[in-house]
């Protein structure tokens, strides 16, 4: 993560922690994703909806920073998660259009600046094509540094054309032109769990993930001798910080092994890639096998750009020519122009007046964006975690040695080349640089400074976890960032102010707010190695300077405070719209006047609810209780029957009814410290149904309790069959509980179902959890939600069979059509669980279910008639739930859900 997802992240815990109900939607490039689909998911507590951009609209149209696509997709995402505000961190990969979204709802909008992708479509105000900082902004000056980048893309779409024309991949190496053919994945035979291995990429570019164990076997591929196949073993970027393990890749043509090695996937990142020479002529099977050694974890592993590279292949000249024509062509061909600058420009202005204020977290962001036109603007200091920095300390012995680092990712925006090139004409032995990072995130990049290096001083350090940075600290003196763009406030500076650890810095930008030459650290001019390596030689000639920087240190903003001072701001937006803050602060109770609480919604539950009321008061149990009652508007004699039974109850309009904050209302009204929730029509089976719902919160770990649930007497057959083997219906106790979140996103999406698994139905759980995690609002699905907090929290969730309810209804196709629907789009937001994501799962479930439902209902003793009643149910209930599973991925995909009411 960046520094922008980093700030966006720790905002993001903060405000959970202070009792809000917080999402992230953000945008992400995944070759393995169609360009524009969605997931929703969870990371640790925070529900997330990410849409995949390919960024194959990212220069040269409107696609730049208009996406209708990605505007329907964060429409549906408001309306499912229905948020007071919306606070913009970055646009890049998504879309303008957003803001016309919350526009439309009334949303209150705010906006902070990390960098200045508004002005410049390049982000860093850096001209590539010239190699030189632009001190001012210059449309001219940005179609050309543009289109440099997009002729480049032009070229490599040509290779990409030809060479699935010719079945053929032809690359530059080394000014010579090599003929390749990658191995075609959609052909091969995939073995092992379908959703460990997928593969996409482009005809050039294309990897296969395979998490252990599972192969791939490549039929019938013709080799001469002298072929070489080629290819890279990569960890998947998502999990790069998380991914740890032994792990065996293996390459088999027939039955021979020609490549068999065990790696640490920590180690990956240092990988080169892999070449194995051909030996003889012939037509072979090709196997890849990924395999588990030991202790592997999120192994997001990929084989990336697997060909076999032709010896001897030859190409006519005149094809060389067609595709130097092609590219020259294609470099020609809407060519980003001074007049699309402006119109972006004037879009993208047009649209800042409806942000409440725009955050600016240093004064030269602040000053930049105001001469540019910027309104609303307010200085605000970026937050950073200081939870690791703790009583922090370091004890080094600068007599003995001095160490300078560089922490980040090593691209040449960073200037590192500059930092080696500086240290390398430092003669002092005792003096070393640590370069901590990723030296192959761009391969040709990190190559470039292994060759600048001359000084053995300089050590690549590799990358470190995100909890260790505070003990990386420890072992250097000084920081140094030579960056040759204006950099904004880098997280890593904060860091070091926080370790009371010296900056040596570029003088321009941002980071001069933070460090001030000669006070609390050095800068030096822009570019210039020389100056750099004389501000270091200051300090290894005067080691003192180190202590004196130290103590000169300015305060660093902590989240807490961040998150506090955006609170007032997002209080004072909803006041002046006069709209009031969802985030309800629900009562405590310090003494429990009842050991449980039963809350009971109702609305028009005459049918079961005498029933129901008699059953809970048969309960034997030998500890106090009480039941809440909340009815929205009821007239069938419900509210008769509980004045009958005595009870009071609590009356809100039928248009204010919510699963979830209904539910809140209820129990913010009880005393009891274990809440049970029931529905009307949900009768105890026994007289100790309450007390062994009870008897597990004796576990302090136990948050959650939900029960068995057993068909009525008049179920039909094929629904009581569906609940007896359903989660809801199992005969045995289940208890849930997860060691860590990593452990959690480890899971396929079923498992993160069957884990989090909660029934509303009938269900408990501990007063003082639900006060700190209180039902989400939400018109369906609000106890898989809760059971999701729950399981998320590190409690347990238990299932119990030992106190059954009652409880089944007898319901129209249409009627299931339209909740299925909306439960497959509750397993797409919450697991990224799509149970029929296309035709062939749809065609084959419907058979499939089918011809289950249809054994199972001719063993039945039922009449002819009868029967014949059934398979017309049966026929209809499976297709129609089944496309309703299938409709809710489509809609979900396209952003266009529909708003059932069941």
């Amino acid at each position: 993560m960046g520094g922008t997802e980093v700030v966006t992240y720790n905002l993001s815990k903060q405000f959970e922690q202070n009792g809000h109900q917080t999402a992230v939607f953000y945008g992400e490039y995944d070759g393995s994703r169609k360009n524009f689909s969605v997931q929703s998911n969870f990371y640790e507590n925070l529900q997330t909806f990410r849409v995949y951009n390919d960024q194959s609209q990212s220069l040269n149209g409107l696609g730049a920073y208009k996406n209708n696509k990605i505007d329907r997709h964060f429409s549906a995402s408001l309306d499912r998660f229905s948020p007071d505000i919306v606070h913009f961190h970055h646009l890049i990969d998504l879309s303008w259009g957003m803001i016309d979204e919350c526009k439309k709802r009334n949303i209150p909008m705010f906006l902070t600046l990390h960098d200045f992708w508004l002005m410049c479509p390049q982000i860093r105000r850096y001209n590539y094509s010239r190699e030189k900082v632009c001190h001012e902004i210059n449309h001219r000056e940005c179609a050309i540094c543009i289109n440099h980048e997009f002729q480049a893309q032009q070229r490599n779409k040509v290779k990409k054309i030809v060479g699935k024309l010719l079945k053929k991949k032809i690359v530059k190496t080394n000014g010579k032109d090599v003929y390749f053919f990658a191995l075609n994945s959609k052909k091969a035979k995939k073995i092992g769990p379908g959703s460990h291995i997928s593969t996409g990429g482009s005809e050039i570019e294309n990897y296969i993930f395979m998490h252990p164990n599972s192969k791939m076997i490549f039929k019938k591929i013709t080799f001469d001798k002298g072929d070489r196949i080629k290819f890279e073993l990569v960890v998947f970027r998502d999990v790069v910080k998380l991914i740890s393990g032994i792990v065996r890749f293996k390459i088999l043509l027939d039955r021979e092994i020609i490549f068999d090695k065990q790696m640490d996937t920590k180690k990956l990142l240092e990988n080169p890639g892999f070449e194995i020479e051909i030996t003889s002529n012939g037509t072979k099977n090709v196997t890849l096998e990924t395999i588990g050694v030991e202790d592997i974890a999120y192994c997001g592993i990929m084989w990336k750009n697997i060909r076999v590279e032709k010896k001897c292949a030859q190409q006519p000249r005149r094809m060389e020519s067609f595709i130097e024509r092609c590219s020259k062509l294609l470099e020609k061909i809407k060519p980003t122009t001074v007049r699309w600058l402006t119109n972006r420009e004037q879009y993208i202005k047009s649209k800042l007046p409806y942000f409440e204020k725009i955050f600016a977290p240093t004064p030269f962001l602040y000053e930049e964006f105001k001469k540019w036109g910027a309104p609303n603007l307010v200085f605000s200091e970026d937050a950073i975690e200081t939870r690791l920095f703790e009583n922090f300390s370091k004890s080094r012995d600068l007599q003995k040695e001095i160490r300078f680092a560089f922490i980040g990712a090593p691209i040449p925006i960073k200037g590192l080349h500059i930092l080696v090139k500086a240290f390398n004409n430092i003669k002092e032995k005792n003096v070393y640089l640590d370069i901590y990072g990723n030296i192959n995130f761009i391969p040709e990049y990190g190559r470039k400074l292994e060759n600048l290096v001359k000084n053995e001083n300089i050590k690549f350090a590799g990358t470190f976890e995100k909890n260790q940075v505070a003990e990386i600290f420890k072992k250097f003196d000084v920081l140094v960032m030579p960056s040759i763009w204006f950099e904004n406030a880098p997280l890593v500076v904060r860091n070091a102010i926080l370790a009371k650890t010296p900056v040596i810095a570029t003088d321009v930008g941002g980071m001069n707010f933070l460090i001030k030459d000669g006070e609390n650290g050095l800068t030096f001019s822009l570019g210039d190695e020389t100056h750099l390596q004389e501000q270091m030689e200051k300090i290894i000639r005067n080691p003192r300077l180190i202590e004196t920087f130290s103590k000169h240190m300015p305060t660093i903003k902590n989240v807490e405070e961040s998150a506090k001072e955006l609170e007032k701001y997002y209080q004072q937006a909803l006041q002046k719209r006069n709209q009031l803050p969802q985030i309800t602060i629900y009562p405590g109770v310090e003494t429990f006047k009842h050991k449980v609480s039963i809350v009971i919604v109702t609305y028009n539950g005459a049918g079961f609810l005498d029933e129901v009321i008699t059953m809970i008061k048969k309960q034997k149990v030998d500890f106090s209780y009480e039941i809440v009652f909340v009815d929205s508007g009821s007239t069938d004699g419900t509210l008769e029957i509980i004045k009958k039974h005595k009870y009071t109850f609590y009356s809100i309009n039928k248009g204010d009814f919510n699963h979830g904050l209904t539910r809140n209302f209820g129990v913010s009204k009880t005393n009891g410290e274990i809440i049970v929730v029931l529905t009307q029509d949900a009768i105890p089976k026994d007289e100790n149904w309450l007390r062994n719902i009870i008897k597990y919160y004796d576990d302090e770990e136990v948050g959650g309790v939900y029960v068995k649930q057993v068909p009525r007497s008049d179920c039909d057959y094929i629904t009581a069959k569906r609940i007896n083997d359903s989660f809801i219906g199992r005969d045995k106790m289940i208890v849930n509980q997860i060691k860590n979140f990593k452990e959690y996103a480890n899971f396929n999406p079923y498992q993160k179902y069957a884990v989090t698994t909660f029934d509303d139905v009938c269900s408990s759980f501990r007063r003082s959890f639900w006060e700190r995690n209180p039902y989400r609002k939400m018109v369906f699905g609000e106890d898989l939600r809760f059971g999701i907090d729950i399981i998320l929290a590190g409690k347990k969730i238990v299932y119990t069979p030992e106190a059954p309810v009652i409880h089944s209804h007898n319901r129209s196709v249409i009627y299931e059509y339209k909740r299925h629907y909306l439960c497959h789009l509750l397993f797409l937001d919450f697991y990224d669980l799509a149970a029929v994501p296309n035709k062939k799962v749809l065609f084959t479930t419907i058979r499939s279910l089918i011809i289950k439902d249809l054994k199972y209902m001719w063993r039945l003793p039922l009449s002819f008639w009868k029967k014949v009643h059934y398979i017309f149910f049966v026929f209809s209930l499976d297709i129609l739930t089944n496309a309703a599973g299938y409709r809710a991925f489509r809609d979900f995909q396209k952003g266009k859900i529909k708003s059932y009411k069941i």
